[in-house]
């Protein structure tokens, strides 16, 4: 290691300002690393031109600074033909949106109650076990 760099490093924790800010980066990094295998994914249809979908991301931006457990990946169906595919496939053809997909399990459908419904269905995809059928499916038999 050169010496500058073994200055910038020590510099970085002998500075407590800095030790802070370090721990801070730690913090986020291990926040962020802990999402990578979350409690709950959220797939979340949207559209840019939906005045629903505009009142609900403000929300659920909260939501996610509140639960870091719960992953949530937000797809615009207007600006891309593979998130319209995906949610025509979750929604058997009808494109409705706000929509969102809880553990691969729960579709939560545009509503006046869309958070609380979606919240009810984190929590149902936490207690209730899988069906025999998304057991089976889940299963590959090898020939």
């Amino acid at each position: 290691m050169s010496a500058n760099k073994t200055a910038y490093y020590q510099e970085r924790v002998e500075d407590p300002e800095r030790a802070g800010d370090l721990q801070d980066e730690s913090l986020t990094l291990q926040a962020s690393l802990k999402n990578l295998h979350p409690e709950t994914t959220i797939v979340l249809f949207v559209s840019s031109t939906c005045p629903h979908c505009q009142k609900i991301l403000p929300k659920i931006t909260e939501f996610q600074k509140k639960h870091p457990e719960v992953f949530i990946e937000t797809r615009y169906v207007d600006e891309s033909d593979v998130s319209t595919n995906m949610l025509e496939a979750v929604e058997k053809g009808v494109r409705e949106v706000p929509a969102a997909l809880v553990n691969g399990r729960f579709l939560v459908k545009k509503d006046t109650n869309f958070m609380f419904r979606l919240t009810y269905a984190i929590s149902l995809s936490k207690t209730m076990p899988p069906l025999e059928e998304e057991e089976e499916a889940c299963h590959f038999k090898l020939s």
